[in-house]
């Protein structure tokens, strides 16, 4: 199996049917692992009607928060790749092609999604808010700090080996949250 596509979800009832069929439709043979926090909109029960050929779901036994989903869904893992799609519709799944054929090459070792530069070659604009604030601030520094060409160190989309992610067992957590910083 090629890809493993982890899907941490909380409370997504109205997205996350659709999100789930658009990874299905990728071109790719792949695993979906949803893992649940304990929603309590009924997102839970509908994965659990779902969990079939290609698709796992985990439940946690209370809200162990995203990070923990992440690191149960890196364990849980049997493809040859892994990357993490958040549950709602912000990112489009297509776009996990386009990183598959990036990290496939022999002298990367993961590869980094930025929605910088998505909204640029698009030739929009993203919306200014306290938060985008805070991700450009976040990014200037880490730029800085590591002499590095990132654009959006706050972006969901990050795919790398499984092995590797696996390989870490505790520290797959904090690379979690390095991988979020794409490189570009």
């Amino acid at each position: 199996m090629t890809l493993s596509i982890i899907i941490p979800v909380y409370n997504e009832r109205d997205t996350i049917l659709t999100i789930i069929q658009q990874v299905q439709q990728l071109p790719v043979d792949k695993e979906i692992i949803v893992i649940d926090n304990c929603s309590t909109d009924g997102t839970r029960e509908l994965v659990q009607e779902l969990e079939g050929e290609g698709l796992r779901v985990i439940l946690q036994p209370r809200n162990l928060r995203k990070g923990n989903a992440v690191k149960k869904g890196i364990q849980a893992a049997r493809g040859e790749y892994l990357v993490i799609q958040d549950g709602d519709l912000e990112y489009n799944p297509q776009d996990l092609m386009r990183l598959l054929e990036v990290v496939r090459q022999p002298e990367v070792a993961a590869a980094f999604g930025s929605r910088i530069l998505g909204a640029q070659q698009q030739s929009q604009t993203m919306p200014r808010s306290v938060f985008s604030w805070g991700r450009q601030a976040l990014t200037g520094l880490f730029r800085l700090l590591y002499n590095s060409r990132l654009t959006d160190i706050a972006s969901c989309y990050k795919m790398a080996p499984t092995n590797l992610l696996q390989s870490l067992g505790c520290a797959a957590m904090v690379l979690t949250w390095i991988l979020s910083w794409p490189r570009n």
